[in-house]
């Protein structure tokens, strides 16, 4: 008793009652200690409200109302960024509704995701059979951890997965097929809906090349026409490519004009 402790080497066995004990260096015990997993914190507080909602990768907002934004697919993608003051990972939940904000049902299908990253984007894609073509969405989700759930605000979508026809081009000036003389000599081509009646804009380029460049132009109201002046520089055959785009985004096939254009 009230002797001093040994001094130990690194793997010296030290001998007390009978039993071996191995003396560790303490770097290596600290190093050990080190790595350690570091135990989850415990969450004192429910997530924030879900912000920045958005359907694929937020290029379409979230909106209400009138100006409720038109969607190309019956699957879309959904997204929301969740976090909490605690940090951590959480879970989050998408529920697709049958109407408005205000007037809506709910089928009791609802999509869940695990372990997002606080400060990350939780997403989902909606699963098929859920979305009706041609009708008025809404989604909202939660985020969760420990501490609670969270509700986001509301979102409203319509569904417009169909695509417009093959619009109608004409000109005066240059006829479809027809030799014109021309080189130099502006002439003016007219675009039509040809009866899709939600086409928002064309696209059109004298490329004759289906990657363009294409350049947009808009009539004055959804499946309006429009007109286009261009002259050509040099004579021979040259080709107008004309496609409409309705208010989803979704492209029509592609009319080939065929100019001819002889020596003046």
């Amino acid at each position: 008793m009230g002797g001093s402790l040994p001094q130990l080497s690194k793997g010296e066995v030290v001998r007390s009652s009978g039993v071996r004990r191995f003396a560790v260096p303490f770097s290596l015990a600290l190093a050990a200690f080190l790595l350690l997993p570091a135990l989850p914190a415990v969450a004192t507080a429910p997530p924030a409200q879900p912000t920045e909602l958005g359907v694929e990768d937020g290029l379409i907002p979230c909106t209400v109302g009138p100006e409720r934004p038109f969607v190309f697919t019956k699957t879309p993608r959904l997204r929301a960024r969740v976090s909490a003051g605690d940090g951590g990972f959480l879970n989050a939940g998408f529920r697709v509704l049958k109407g408005t904000a205000d007037a809506h049902t709910w089928d009791g299908n609802e999509q869940r995701v695990t372990d997002t990253p606080s400060g990350s984007f939780a997403e989902v894609t909606v699963a098929a059979g859920l979305i009706e073509d041609g009708q008025v969405h809404t989604w909202h989700m939660w985020a969760e951890n420990a501490a609670g759930r969270t509700w986001s605000k509301f979102c409203e979508f319509e569904v417009d997965s169909v695509s417009p026809v093959e619009p109608e081009v004409s000109s005066p000036d240059y006829p479809e097929a027809t030799a014109r003389p021309g080189p130099g000599r502006p002439g003016t081509f007219t675009f039509r809906a040809n009866g899709s009646t939600d086409v928002a804009k064309y696209q059109y380029t004298f490329s004759g090349e289906e990657t363009g460049p294409w350049t947009d132009v808009r009539p004055d109201n959804f499946g309006g026409s429009v007109s286009v002046t261009w002259a050509p520089d040099k004579p021979g055959t040259h080709y107008l490519l004309v496609r409409s785009v309705n208010r989803a985004g979704n492209t029509s096939p592609i009319y080939w004009y065929e100019i001819r254009v002889r020596s003046a």
